[in-house]
């Protein structure tokens, strides 16, 4: 009888051991896998750092270029490359500006440049009807203050050589006309010239 519950206890005493290794086992277990999983995701963390979201790299491409080549009575032709926005009078100085046998005036420095765009500037003994650039005589007849070149500004009433040669500075130095009634800053052209020709003007 005694043999047998000293056995018992022994048997018992082995169970509880058993249990208790078997816990511990499984707690380690635990942590290593909780220690892997945290190094996984520092991990992930870190290369998440070292690469940029797609919004970050398209906010970080700066401003657009466009390239432009511009040719003709030019001093330097060729491609330049400009901010979108810019004006065809920002890529004619960029290429040195006019040469000596340029038509001034004939194109529209004051449009903006579009990317790729080839921008011709032509000689005195081109033939200008024939070159395709953008007339400044609208379909109704009326004169785009905006567009025309010397010879077309010269039909208004009022506008001689002089004043068609005021008209194309006040153009390239302050852009655009904003309204025909602007046409009054320009040197010479006071209120009486402008109500002569304000019907037969546009912008």
């Amino acid at each position: 009888m005694r043999k047998k519950f000293i056995f018992d206890v022994i048997i018992l005493f082995i169970f509880v051991m058993n249990c208790s290794a078997c816990s511990l086992y499984k707690e380690e277990g635990t942590g290593v896998v909780r220690a892997t999983d945290e190094s996984s995701t520092e991990a992930s963390g870190a290369m998440d750092e070292g690469v940029p979201s797609p919004t970050e790299a398209v906010t970080e491409s700066g401003s657009e270029l466009y390239c432009v080549y511009i040719c003709g009575a030019v001093e330097n032709e060729g491609v330049y490359s400009v901010p979108s926005g810019s004006r065809v009078n920002d890529v004619l100085k960029m290429a040195g500006g006019y040469s000596s046998e340029a038509v001034k005036g004939y194109v529209n420095l004051a449009e903006k440049v579009r990317d790729g765009e080839r921008i011709y500037i032509p000689y005195e003994d081109d033939d200008t009807m024939e070159l395709g650039t953008e007339s400044g005589v609208e379909a109704d007849g009326m004169v785009n203050i905006n567009t025309a070149g010397k010879d077309e500004l010269m039909t208004l009433p009022g506008i001689g050589s002089g004043k068609a040669d005021d008209i194309i500075k006040y153009r390239e130095k302050n852009g655009a006309f904003g309204s025909i009634e602007e046409l009054m800053n320009v040197n010479g052209i006071k209120e009486g010239t402008f109500n002569k020709l304000k019907d037969k003007i546009t912008i």
